[in-house]
């Protein structure tokens, strides 16, 4: 039933705020992948949705994964430069 499926989605929305939870740092460039990663997930799990699947934690563990990949590359660009 779609209602049932819209109710667990609707209930793992909370996990979004496990992005912030592995990006916080002392920096102020943390909040930047804190946001990246929120919106990454918030799109996976939309997606999910209108695909009818359960998205549990997985938009928030490739949300994750996808920011950590991404900070890599930056981070490694950056110190090819210098």
């Amino acid at each position: 039933c779609w209602f049932c499926l819209y109710r667990v989605n609707y209930f793992y929305f909370c996990y979004f705020i496990l992005c912030a939870i592995v990006f916080a740092d002392i920096k102020l460039s943390a909040g930047f992948w804190v946001i990246i990663s929120t919106i990454l997930a918030t799109i996976i799990s939309v997606i999910m949705y209108k695909f009818q699947l359960i998205a549990l934690t997985f938009p928030f563990v490739l949300a994750t994964m996808i920011t950590i990949f991404i900070k890599n590359l930056i981070n490694k660009k950056i110190d090819f430069n210098n």
